[in-house]
């Protein structure tokens, strides 16, 4: 440190100010895999990044060494900030380092970052270390609130990964095995969701090809697209339009629940039942990724990977990540 440190008055840890350096601390509930991943993932960062407000259009991020993540903050004035940061080092999941500016050659406000993931047992200590190249170029950005943007920026990303935390599916044993529930408050109407989950063509596009006779007893059909276009059965349980759909598959059980809250918002909840030991969390996270890909559907998204078609790099983390928080009996 170039000077005696100064604390920011805050409800939370930190952070440290000097004449050219600041030290943001945070203590994270979430394990250290996963605050990584959100850190370094551009469609988790374009949520939590920024100070109270703003929002984010993320050009490109290559977290590499090298590697360049291009985008604009927009502020709620309507005011657009270009940002250029370039990757300089990259310990996953325990350090990065790069250097960040205006995307303008030659930024005299340019600063050194360098961002640590301390593993605390199933929290994660953060600890953020920006250092400008010069005193006056500090000053010139604290003028714009560049202390407390910092601290609201991790107010954000806590409070993105507790909406996070609230997203994972809840793993426990039952009768018939294990069973897993997902909870999902959506900023869409009650209708919009149960056609997302029922009509054959709206399934094609976040989950795969679903053929079924939509009445109690109606036979299902579920088709993988993997190299042999494997197809599965079911059979509908239960159905009363537009709040409960039921259907057994294989020898297991989806039963989906759309609750209003008011005319464009609802709660979405998938219970899926008589899960195994041997594979009860790579189904929950599979099932995770899959309630994920329905999101980004109802926002417009139509490209996904194929149902079936091999692990994705998603669906890896999401089973290392599950593993991690659960412990099965």
């Amino acid at each position: 440190m170039s000077s005696l440190p100064k604390r920011i008055d805050s409800k939370v840890p930190g952070p440290i100010v000097t004449d050219k350096e600041i030290v943001h601390t945070r203590l994270l509930d979430a394990p250290r895999d996963l605050v990584f991943r959100v850190w370094t993932d551009p469609k988790h960062v374009a949520v939590w990044w920024g100070p109270n407000g703003f929002t984010n259009t993320i050009y490109e991020m290559d977290v590499k060494p090298g590697g360049i993540w291009r985008f604009m903050m927009h502020s709620a004035e309507g005011i657009d900030f270009p940002n250029k940061v370039t990757v300089i080092e990259v310990i996953k999941p325990k350090r990065l380092v790069y250097v960040h500016s205006s995307d303008q050659p030659n930024d005299p406000r340019e600063f050194h970052v360098t961002v640590t993931f301390e593993a605390k047992g199933r929290k994660t200590q953060l600890t953020m270390h920006a250092t400008f190249k010069t005193a006056a170029a500090f000053d010139e950005v604290k003028k714009f609130g560049a202390v407390e943007g910092g601290v609201q920026t991790l107010n954000r990303l806590e409070s993105f990964l507790r909406d996070l935390e609230r997203q994972t599916g809840k793993l426990q044993k039952n009768k018939d095995g294990y069973q897993v529930r997902f909870e999902r408050d959506l900023p869409y109407s009650a209708k919009v969701v149960w056609d997302a989950i029922t009509d054959p063509e709206k399934l094609a596009v976040w989950f795969t090809d679903v053929k079924m006779d939509f009445v109690a007893g109606g036979k299902m059909s579920i088709r993988f697209r993997d190299a042999d276009k494997t197809e599965s059965f079911g059979k509908v349980v239960r159905i009363e339009p537009p709040r409960l759909f039921e259907y057994s598959w294989e020898d297991e059980l989806a039963t989906w629940e759309v609750i209003p809250k008011d005319e464009t918002h609802c709660t979405l909840i998938l219970t899926y039942s008589r899960l195994p030991h041997d594979y009860a969390i790579s189904v929950s996270a599979g099932w995770h990724v899959i309630l994920d890909q329905l999101e980004e559907a109802l926002l417009g998204k139509k490209d996904f990977p194929p149902f079936g078609g091999g692990e994705t790099e998603e669906t890896r983390f999401m089973k290392s990540f599950y593993e991690e928080i659960t412990t099965l009996e």
